[in-house]
């Protein structure tokens, strides 16, 4: 009885382990503060536009972007 040669199986390449939390870039002491941009560019709105704002919108904004009913 003749013997079979044996087939070798292909090496499974192995998976890098990846963390499952992104990678931030390092912390930027000289970067801008994101409330100073948006004072900035607030800084740029007439006044006259500022003054169309509802004063109610941070409660009912879901009425003025999607047509909700209004919170008294």
């Amino acid at each position: 009885m003749a013997s079979k040669a044996r087939k070798k199986t292909p090496a499974v390449p192995t998976r890098q382990r990846t963390s499952r939390t992104p990678r931030l870039p390092k912390y930027d002491a000289a970067a801008t503060p994101i409330w100073e941009i948006a004072e900035a560019i607030a800084a740029t709105v007439p006044p006259a536009e500022w003054a169309k704002v509802p004063t109610d919108l941070s409660k009912n904004v879901h009425h003025y972007l999607h047509g909700a009913a209004k919170e008294e």
